[in-house]
């Protein structure tokens, strides 16, 4: 396991990244982070190892170094702000036809007249329900992955199992999905949940992962 977990996130409503930094062994006096030159990638050491990610955006203050919580911990968390005089930066479209998950599956297309999705519908029950927390966002990890290459375009996922008659406050639809979709979407939001600190992979009684976003020319 690596001594040192990154993981950032494009906060656009406050115009800032969410930086945390998971430690194995608490934080001290020769714990160093900095800002690459070109304020794209940050890099962190502690305890003789680095690691480094390419950011979510470009942030303001670039070649300086960073200045970390003083008091010792496993877990670090800055707030780091965007260069202002990019404004086309913040701004996440959609331009893709198509709903996709990881594993390739097309699940719906898009319906115009009621701008959104129109999901198809097979007779295979679904056996946990999802909670789309955040529908577009832009994060990256120090967390090695297979065919991810940060920034990486996603939806924040809110999951858990569903027993056969969910009661909540929430409103909410059955999506049923063939079997082979079903058991890619699962192992996707598993899977997913390893790039987060370890603080931010539950919400209550929610598990949280992602599912990546993709337009027709990706993946």
């Amino acid at each position: 396991m690596p001594q040192i977990l990154l993981y950032a996130e494009l906060l656009l409503n406050i115009r800032t990244v969410s930086l945390t930094a998971t430690l194995q062994t608490e934080s001290n006096k020769e714990t160093k982070a900095s800002l690459s030159a070109d304020g794209e990638t940050i890099s962190l050491t502690h305890d003789g190892e680095t690691a480094s990610i390419r950011l979510p955006t470009k942030i303001s203050g670039g070649g300086a170094a960073l200045t970390l919580p003083a008091a010792p911990a496993k877990e670090l968390t800055l707030r780091l702000q965007l260069e202002e005089d990019r404004p086309g930066l913040l701004k996440l479209g959609s331009s893709g036809r198509g709903v996709k998950i990881t594993c390739g599956a097309l699940v719906g297309t898009v319906d115009e007249r009621a701008e959104g999705f129109k999901l198809w519908k097979w007779a295979v029950v679904l056996s946990f329900g999802l909670w789309v927390f955040t529908p577009d966002l832009s994060f990256s990890s120090s967390k090695h992955q297979e065919e991810r290459d940060d920034p990486t375009r996603a939806m924040k996922i809110f999951w858990k199992d569903a027993p056969e008659k969910v009661e909540s406050s929430f409103s909410s639809e059955e999506l049923a999905l063939p079997s082979p979709v079903f058991g890619a979407l699962r192992t996707a939001l598993r899977g997913s949940a390893e790039l987060l600190p370890a603080s931010a992979r539950e919400f209550q009684d929610w598990s949280v992962g992602f599912l990546e976003r993709f337009t027709d020319d990706e993946g």
